[in-house]
């Protein structure tokens, strides 16, 4: 009939963990209390955020995808022989891409290209900004705010003549 008291009976009480808890154990939680979302609490019991079933297995098996999620390539490859990257993707992947040796950005402080292309500017760039390291012309194509989201990444032409 509507009233205040019809909703509480509805609410289900939620599951916590602690912010340290390991990512096995959570999921052993959420599936004993038959939960799929669990609140994230801190040593004061401040709530941090909120994890997931999905976020869970994610990080244990990698990406779960399904009917909701956008595909969007992390890397597009130009018929110019340069690459569109996510501003999300990886250093790791970064240099494997490029066939470079994996301590070849040990000086960067990031772990994403998003985060490399900030460093490198010091500042929040804007579209169409560009730097050089190394061989390569690296130039924001899109922004999320503050996030760098998409760059371009053009191998200098002239860089494997000299080899």
């Amino acid at each position: 009939d509507g009233r205040p008291d019809d909703l509480r009976a509805q609410l289900i009480p939620p599951c916590f963990v602690y912010k340290t808890t390991r990512l096995p154990d959570v999921l052993a939680k959420l599936r004993r209390e038959q939960k799929h979302l669990a609140v994230v609490t801190d040593e004061f019991g401040g709530t941090l955020g909120v994890i997931t079933m999905e976020d869970v297995l994610e990080e244990l098996v990698g990406d779960i995808w399904d009917e909701k999620d956008v595909v969007e390539n992390e890397v597009v490859t130009r018929p110019d022989g340069g690459y569109e990257l996510d501003g999300a993707m990886t250093l790791s992947d970064f240099l494997e891409l490029l066939d470079w040796n994996e301590d070849a950005l040990d000086d960067a402080d990031s772990t994403t290209v998003g985060g490399w292309t900030l460093e490198r500017f010091g500042t929040f760039p804007k579209v169409g900004d560009s730097f050089r390291y190394e061989n390569l012309t690296v130039t924001v194509l899109a922004m999320d705010g503050r996030r760098v989201e998409r760059v371009l990444v053009q191998p200098d032409p002239d860089a494997d003549k000299d080899a």
